[in-house]
């Protein structure tokens, strides 16, 4: 294990909580951005803004934090429904309420399969637990 990357004391967690939102913010914006970008290819990338919010926040994060990761697995969703209102918006009304009433099941999988995506990979990789010989 790195000892570069262990934290003990109380500031310590708190930095690695602050590390992992500034990372999961990068990673939603860009989250965001991009998927603008695909669907202007005519692709559709409902779990890439929860994926990279995850990505970022496990990325930046020194050791795992259970709290943290169900905090991002939630705002993976919220931005997924933000990014689906922003971008793919209905033509008879553009609301945000009126989206989330009448978004079909398979876009709801692909937000769902996102938001778990953001909690999964935010939980980062260092701080696991070895298996041992």
């Amino acid at each position: 294990m790195d000892e570069a990357f262990t934290t003990s004391s109380k500031s310590g967690a708190a930095i690695n909580v602050i590390r992992g939102l500034v990372g999961a913010t990068l990673g939603g914006v860009g989250g965001f951005f991009l998927t603008g970008w695909i669907l202007k290819q005519h692709i559709y990338a409902g779990m890439l803004p929860g994926t990279m919010l995850g990505l970022g926040c496990g990325v930046f994060v020194q050791r795992r934090n259970i709290l943290l990761a169900l905090f991002c697995g939630i705002a993976a969703l919220g931005l997924g429904i933000f990014t689906e209102w922003k971008h793919l918006p209905f033509v008879s009304d553009g609301s945000l309420d009126y989206l989330v009433r009448h978004l079909p099941p398979f876009k709801w999988l692909m937000l769902g399969l996102g938001g778990l995506a953001g909690f999964w990979f935010a939980l980062g990789t260092r701080g696991k637990r070895d298996a041992g010989p």
